[in-house]
């Protein structure tokens, strides 16, 4: 096996001459010039200081006196300053009695519960005595008894019946009223006629007309007019055949557009302002066509059927 070179090498062998150590003591190292000598170690004495105490034992340092401190000696009790109403030293002496007031003798405090006593007894001799006179057997007086089987004896008579005569009726007077005479007739009265109703007022009427025309749509104009004397609502309903297609616009001259609504293949126009009294006002719708028949099929104004230009 091969050496290292740091290994210190074999361990030298023991001298023979070299002393034994017994197991279990410590070997005892070879003396020293510098080591101090066997046996317990003096202890080394400080120099002396200028501040420090003299050898011995340190006496207790004295406290300057305060001006609040007690002196020397044992604390003393402390006196309390005496009140007003404190007692004076010594027992407490027992409080006397109100003025006019004292504390009752026994013959007072005898004489004093003597009734209730006397009333007490006599209660109880009175309940004693009820007792035993409900113990006796002593009950209530009985009660005559009354025999409802008899029945008093009933006397035959025959009751008397009034007889009355009722006298005769007066007859009636003569008759003394004047007869009727021949020319006196009973009067009828008339029956009350009442007015006729007034006429209703006249129908508000329209009348178709065909505006404009061109190639692909026309212009178709109704006009409403209202005869009676009042305003009136309008209503227009117009129908037309196939060959009219989609509604483009449709205005009132001077008025705000109608409300407008499809119910089917009609066209139905409400007017948002009523007709003027005896006025006029022109309806006007504009359609696209596909073909030459663009009258139309059906033109009402509140139900009355138009009148064509």
């Amino acid at each position: 096996m091969p050496s290292r070179p740091d290994h210190p090498g074999p361990r030298p062998a023991r001298p023979a001459d070299a002393p034994t150590v017994e197991p279990g003591r410590r070997r005892a190292l070879p003396a020293s010039p510098t080591s101090p000598p066997a046996g317990p170690v003096p202890r080394r004495a400080l120099p002396a200081s200028p501040t420090s105490p003299p050898a011995g034992p340190v006496p207790r340092r004295a406290l300057p006196a305060s001006p609040t401190s007690p002196p020397a000696g044992p604390v003393p009790r402390r006196t309390l300053p005496a009140s007003p109403t404190s007692p004076p030293g010594g027992p407490v002496p027992r409080r006397a009695a109100p003025f006019g007031l004292r504390r009752p003798s026994a013959s007072e405090v005898l004489l004093l519960w003597a009734p209730t006593a006397l009333g007490v007894t006599v209660a109880l001799v009175i309940i004693a005595a009820v007792a035993v006179t409900r113990g006796s057997g002593a009950g209530p007086a009985p009660r005559a008894s009354i025999d409802y089987a008899w029945t008093p004896p009933v006397a035959d008579y025959t009751p008397a019946v009034a007889t009355t005569t009722r006298a005769p009726s007066p007859p009636p007077p003569p008759n003394t009223l004047p007869p009727l005479s021949p020319s006196a007739r009973p009067t009828t009265a008339k029956p009350r006629t009442t007015p006729p109703p007034p006429p209703a007022p006249p129908p508000v009427t329209g009348r178709y007309s065909l505006v404009d025309t061109y190639r692909d749509g026309f212009i178709g104009q109704v006009l409403v007019t209202n005869p009676a004397a009042n305003q009136r609502e309008w209503t227009v309903r117009l129908e037309f055949p196939r060959g009219v297609g989609r509604l483009q616009t449709f205005w009132v001259d001077g008025a705000p557009p109608p409300e407008f609504d499809r119910l089917g293949g009609a066209y139905v126009f409400t007017g948002r302002t009523p007709v003027t009294a005896r006025g006029k006002l022109a309806l006007r719708v504009q359609f696209e066509r596909w073909g030459r028949d663009i009258a139309p099929t059906a033109c009402t104004v509140n139900g009355t059927a138009c009148a064509s230009a």
